[in-house]
């Protein structure tokens, strides 16, 4: 078969653009489509990306339902993308009211099974081989279904049973297309709302991007699992499956079948003898030591990813969204969780300050007194089932970016992963109490922040970095210097709220040149009309047509200044 020609790859690629563009122009206008029926076009107005003509299909009878729940059952509807990104602004409740947290988290995906020969398809396509070649046995019916991929049980040859995961065939260009759809509306959102240039929205939908796409890729997800299991095999009560590396690639993951009961799965719950207040408590002492310890978590702990092998024992499924948190971080993690059991409103505001990055209106006072009026509110509780850490955590972070303090986006991800963690252990266990947990492991890692090595560690990081400091403070200051003499030092000035009386300075200078004008073509139109310098009566004719337009320009221009009422 001979090479293709530059003609014929050109037109090849030519086509395959074409194809990207319609596609985007069919889902673009979907969206559209939902948006209208769900009654939520004042968004897409204020972001000016909807047509007026569409405004009349609005559903009528979705209208009566609360704004809330539209929007949730409009990011059902749209798929995986809007799905995912629903949740994730579930977990900030520092970016939008609470009546939308609430119904957000109320999320879920509403996908079909894909039929088994698209899944053989796929597992041909990445293995390179037949089922038959690969598995001694593969059940067609899917054992879990989500947007992204389903999972099916097999057994390898010799009868190790295994877990496949494949992905949907599709979803992946699908995905791309919302994610650039997203992305585009979170720019032109930074220019229209001031709430969202202040929160950086565009740098929150990158970080949404970035992990969304680590969850298409199968590799990162089997990596994740691999790190994780080697972070708890000390912990004799904690199970994360083996992968089957030969077998896992960007579309498909094999790992190891584990047996377990599901959360909410009585029958299972009592044939696996799961001890659930005892479950309950491990469940949450292993995601605390994840976070604070080790620095690396399972960020999506909810109940289709744990699983309860009898007693308090448990494994954690599904890796594909882990987060690693640095130990800087993690140190004053512990720090405001212990100041914040401890009733110490300072200490947690200088541990946040120190963590965080402070913005021009940024008033340290102010921000420990909401602090402490937001701490006050915990008071008298005693455990997670009358208030919630999670929930105390994440009215933290409002006060704190209300204050125009910007955090680490591994804190949205401590909150979601901490609210979704406590959900399922006060469904085993109504009275669980996370404080204990919380102020046990904390204590923990304080501890073992004095033991000798540690600090020696810490004695050694501070060394090294004066030395680095010295080392490039006189190159920095000989560079002031030089730049100083040659002229090249530039000091920049940035201006706050000028450009309204810039743009009144701009409408006024507009205004005297159009009266110029104006009083030039009546002046002159008169001068010719008394001089009698016009001949003929074709140019008395334009003279007083020139005169003419003069008046009404003129007579314009005084009726724009009276409406503005800026006489």
């Amino acid at each position: 078969m001979e090479p293709a020609s530059a003609s014929e790859r050109s037109n090849a690629h030519l086509r395959s653009f074409r194809g990207r563009v319609r596609a985007y122009a069919r889902r673009y206008a979907q969206v559209l489509r939902v948006i209208i029926r769900f009654g939520l076009e004042a968004f897409a107005y204020e972001l000016d990306i909807l047509p007026r003509r569409m405004r009349r299909k609005t559903d009528v009878a979705l209208t009566a339902l609360e704004l809330p729940e539209r929007l949730r059952l409009a990011l059902e509807e749209l798929g995986s993308a809007f799905v995912k990104l629903g949740q994730s602004l579930a977990s900030r409740g520092d970016l939008i009211p609470a009546s939308y947290v609430m119904e957000l988290r109320k999320l879920q995906d509403h996908v079909s099974p894909v039929p088994v020969e698209a899944i053989e398809e796929v597992i041909r396509q990445e293995l390179g081989a037949e089922i038959g070649e690969i598995f001694e046995y593969f059940d067609p019916e899917p054992r879990a279904t989500a947007s992204i991929g389903q999972v099916h049980f097999a057994r390898l040859k010799g009868g190790q049973p295994v877990a496949v995961k494949v992905q949907r065939p599709g979803v992946a260009e699908a995905i791309e297309t919302d994610l650039h759809i997203l992305m585009l509306h979170a720019a032109q959102a930074e220019r229209v709302f001031p709430w969202a240039a202040e929160n950086r929205v565009r740098d929150l939908m990158q970080e949404f991007v970035r992990t969304l796409r680590e969850e298409l890729d199968f590799l990162n997800e089997a990596h994740n699992t691999t790190r994780l299991q080697a972070n708890l095999k000390a912990e004799p009560t904690v199970v994360v499956p083996s992968i089957v590396w030969p077998l896992t690639t960007q579309r498909v993951l094999v790992q190891e079948w584990i047996e377990g009961a599901k959360p909410g799965d009585e029958e299972a719950m009592a044939r696996f003898q799961v001890d659930a207040k005892a479950a309950a408590q491990n469940l949450f002492r292993q995601m605390i030591r994840q976070i604070l310890r080790d620095g690396y978590f399972h960020g999506d702990p909810h109940a289709g990813n744990v699983l309860f092998l009898g007693g308090d024992r448990l494994a954690f499924l599904d890796c594909g969204n882990a987060v690693a948190i640095d130990r800087h971080t993690r140190d004053g993690l512990v720090s405001i969780l212990m100041a914040v059991l401890n009733d110490d409103p300072q200490e947690v505001c200088d541990f946040v300050l120190m963590l965080g990055v402070a913005g021009d209106r940024t008033d340290p006072q102010r921000l420990t007194s909401d602090i402490g009026r937001m701490m006050a509110h915990y008071k008298g509780f005693r455990n997670t089932s009358q208030i919630s850490i999670a929930r105390a955590l994440d009215d933290l972070l409002g006060v704190v970016l209300r204050h125009g303090v910007r955090m680490q986006p591994a804190f949205a991800a401590i909150g979601k992963s901490m609210l979704v963690t406590e959900g399922l252990c006060l469904q085993l266990d109504p009275e669980f109490d996370a404080q204990g947990v919380v102020r046990a492991e904390g204590r923990a890692v304080l501890r073992d922040r004095l033991k000798p090595a540690r600090v020696g560690e810490e004695v050694w990081r501070f060394g090294r970095t004066l030395q680095r400091y010295a080392l490039l403070l006189p190159r920095q200051v000989s560079h002031v210097l030089a730049r100083t003499q040659t002229g090249g030092l530039k000091l920049r000035v940035s201006h706050e709220n000028l450009e309204r009386p810039l743009h009144r300075l701009d409408l006024m200078v507009n205004r005297i040149v159009f009266a110029i004008v104006v009083s030039a073509i009546i002046g002159s139109s008169t001068n010719l009309l008394l001089g009698r310098t016009v001949s003929g009566s074709l140019g008395e004719y334009l003279t007083y047509g020139y005169l003419i337009v003069g008046v009404v320009l003129g007579g314009w221009l005084l009726f724009s200044i009276l409406r503005s009422g800026r006489l």
